[in-house]
């Protein structure tokens, strides 16, 4: 477990990849190796929706992760508390 690590990471691109891209990469694995895999977790096409034509951010945890993302595509992934 990382404790107390904080990663931040900025995509272009669809939102639901930055997500899994900041995952992967705080849990220093290929995206398609994250268990369970994000589409089990949330659903990309709302999450894909959300940020469409809206701004702000939104939270969802993620084994025992907080992530955050927001309408930028940046992503931060907190040990969840």
């Amino acid at each position: 477990m990382h404790t107390g690590k904080v990663a931040r990471q900025s995509a272009s691109g669809d939102v639901t990849s930055a997500v899994a891209s900041a995952l992967a990469a705080h849990e220093n694995v290929a995206t398609d190796e994250l268990t369970p895999p994000l589409y089990d977790v949330i659903d990309p096409e709302a999450l894909e929706d959300l940020f469409r034509n809206t701004s702000g951010q939104v939270t969802f945890e993620y084994r025992d992760y907080e992530v955050t993302v927001d309408d930028q595509y940046t992503v931060e992934v907190h040990e969840a508390r």
